[in-house]
């Protein structure tokens, strides 16, 4: 189940940089004039994501946030210890 969530974290955050990406890049630079576009962005995804957020409810989006933060601060801490595992010159499995 661990690979498949992080799988799926990863198809969607790159999906969800691609998509933000391509259109801040189309959109012309009057867009949204005397607004910040990243908190437009921001604005237009969380709309886009409100029937998701619906159907889970406050307390599963409040799990599935402390899920991903948790998954976050793990792999930091992991990437952090297998850098200095690696300056030691101890062998990464």
């Amino acid at each position: 189940m661990g690979r498949a969530l992080i799988e799926e974290m990863l198809r969607t955050a790159l999906w969800l940089f691609d998509i933000s990406t391509s259109l801040l890049d189309d959109l012309p630079d009057d867009a949204f004039p005397g607004e910040d576009v990243g908190e437009v962005m921001v604005e237009m995804l969380a709309g886009s994501c409100r029937p998701s957020i619906d159907a889970a409810g406050v307390d599963g989006c409040r799990v599935a946030i402390e899920i991903m933060a948790s998954i976050r601060e793990n792999v930091r801490n992991d990437v952090r210890a297998a850098v200095e595992l690696a300056r030691k010159g101890e062998v990464l499995h």
